[in-house]
């Protein structure tokens, strides 16, 4: 049985493996976890070992990249990446308007004047 094929069958059994200390470890509902499961687990643990070691630095790079609310009792707010990169094209290239996007808007009906001051000063 390939690591794949036994991942695929522990999932099925709904028999959880991880990493505990640097070791392998499970948890199996009562009786899901037979002896030929415990062998394959045996023979195959430094695959599992090695993909379960890799998909805990994957996840630690994901939960690193996750977007972090910032306090909003500052002045000064850190710029995000993407406003980092206008403002470094802007310097670069003061003339150059390729950012600039007009366009205008027609609205029809009765304006909300107080609705409308709360949303701008929201932005």
């Amino acid at each position: 049985m390939s690591v794949t094929e036994l991942l695929k069958t522990l999932s099925d059994k709904k028999i959880r493996l991880g990493l505990k200390d640097g070791r392998l470890s499970y948890e199996a509902p009562k009786g899901a976890l037979t002896d030929e499961l415990l062998e394959q687990i045996k023979c195959n643990k430094s695959e599992l070992l090695s993909r379960l070691q890799q998909h805990a630095s994957t996840q630690h790079a994901a939960d690193a990249m996750q977007i972090v609310p910032v306090p909003r009792d500052k002045d000064d707010l850190p710029l995000s990446f993407s406003q980092r990169r206008l403002w470094l094209i802007d310097q670069y290239a003061q003339e150059d308007t390729s950012y600039n996007m007009p366009s205008a808007l027609r609205l029809r009906g009765s304006l909300d004047v107080e609705a409308l001051r709360r949303s701008f000063e929201t932005l």
